[in-house]
C-alpha cells in the first residue's frame, strides 16, 4: 500500500517522520507526567486527600507508570496483543479501582478495534481466515 503521504519505505524522510512521531508521543507522556505530579503536589500543599482509588502521584510513581506503559506497549505490538490487555493488571497493581481498571481498558480495546475498522475500510483489505478441515 503506498504511503499517504508519498514516502518510500525506508528512505530517511520515512525514518525521520517515524522519529518524529516518536519524539512527539514522548513529550506528550514526559508533560502528562509532569502535570500529574504538579497536580498531585498542588492538591498536598492545600490538604486535599485522595479519593478512594486515586494514585498518589510522584516523580517516581509516574516514571515507573511511563515505563510500564513503554513494555506493555513493545510487548503488545510484537505478541499483537491489544494494550488494554496488559494495562489493566498494571493499573490494578498501582492501587487503582478495579471499575475504573475495567472501564479504561475497554475504552482502549474499543478504541483499538475502531481503529482497525476504519483502516480496513478504507484500504478495502480483505481479512483472510482459514477454517481447519480433516
Amino acid at each position: 500500500m503506498p504511503s499517504p503521504l508519498g514516502l518510500v519505505d525506508c528512505s530517511a524522510a520515512y525514518w525521520a517522520v517515524t522519529a518524529a512521531g516518536f519524539l512527539l508521543l514522548l513529550g506528550v507522556s514526559l508533560a502528562s507526567g509532569r502535570r500529574l505530579v504538579a497536580r498531585a503536589q498542588l492538591n498536598e500543599a492545600v490538604g486535599r486527600q485522595p479519593a478512594e482509588g486515586d494514585i498518589a502521584w510522584d516523580r517516581q510513581r509516574a516514571a515507573q507508570c511511563m515505563r510500564w506503559t513503554l513494555c506493555a506497549g513493545i510487548v503488545a505490538g510484537l505478541v499483537g496483543v491489544g494494550g488494554g490487555m496488559l494495562l489493566g493488571p498494571l493499573m490494578l497493581q498501582m492501587g487503582v479501582l478495579p471499575q475504573v481498571s475495567a472501564a479504561t481498558t475497554g475504552t482502549m480495546i474499543l478504541t483499538l478495534t475502531l481503529t482497525l475498522t476504519r483502516n480496513r475500510t478504507l484500504t478495502r483489505t480483505r481479512i483472510r481466515t482459514r477454517t481447519l478441515t480433516r
